[in-house]
């Protein structure tokens, strides 16, 4: 069963003080449009961070002033003349598709660390098991995460080894030549070459990949080859 992670508002101290609640506070409805922000803050908590702020019943369906009077189970003229008062105050926008956003959510959103929604994962799968009588058995979190964490590492020392240079036999490379149909190429004269300069280059850089250091060579990589010269010493310098 998928798991989501949980948000709450995060009200300051001093969120009553506002100016903008003490505009509300003396119209004549005033404890109710409060308490109608505070739903519609909520409400617009959403499924996933970046839609926090977006009052939408789905992706296609904005709520409107007569949704969210039935949802909240509040007048509807309360609804609507209090949404009015929002805008007017700059609490609340209006999208051009209709949706309400509030802005100011993304400064009292709340919720919970990677580390604790794991944890709470960990434990409502277990809950969940438990209740369907299964008798697998969940692993300790604490163990859990050190496997995770050694796969990782053991992922990190693999990646490092492909990166390492490994050089090349004589054999691997006229085979490779013999695959890629390259002719008259005195591949010994390239090994030679690059097996007496610790498979550095004319900059003195460490060759990471030979293949394309040969195919570079030979206008492999580029077109396909008809003839070319012996390799001799004077052209390492162009490499």
């Amino acid at each position: 069963m998928a798991t989501k992670k949980r948000y709450w508002l995060k009200l300051h101290q001093n969120f009553l003080d506002s100016n903008e609640i003490a505009v509300l506070e003396g119209e004549e409805n005033g404890h109710t449009y409060i308490l109608l922000w505070l739903r519609l803050l909520l409400l617009c908590l959403g499924k996933e961070e970046h839609d926090c702020g977006f009052m939408r019943l789905n992706d296609n369906i904005p709520y409107s002033p007569d949704l969210l009077a039935r949802i909240f189970k509040m007048n509807i003229d309360i609804v609507r003349v209090g949404i009015e008062k929002f805008i007017q105050l700059g609490m609340l926008d209006v999208l051009d598709d209709g949706t309400y956003y509030i802005e100011c959510i993304q400064g009292l959103i709340g919720k919970e660390s990677d580390s604790a929604e794991r944890v709470r994962n960990h434990r409502e799968k277990k809950k969940l098991l438990l209740c369907n009588g299964s008798n697998v058995t969940l692993k300790p979190y604490k163990e859990k995460e050190e496997e995770k964490n050694k796969s990782k590492k053991e992922k990190e020392k693999e990646s490092r080894k492909k990166k390492d240079f490994v050089p090349p036999t004589l054999e691997e490379v006229k085979e490779y030549c013999i695959e890629k149909n390259i002719t008259d190429f005195d591949y010994k004269k390239f090994f030679d070459i690059f097996t007496k300069s610790d498979w550095t280059d004319s900059k003195n850089n460490k060759v990471k990949n030979w293949k394309n250091k040969l195919a570079h060579y030979t206008g492999y990589d580029q077109y396909k080859p008809s003839k070319q010269n012996d390799l001799k010493e004077t052209t390492y310098s162009k490499l």
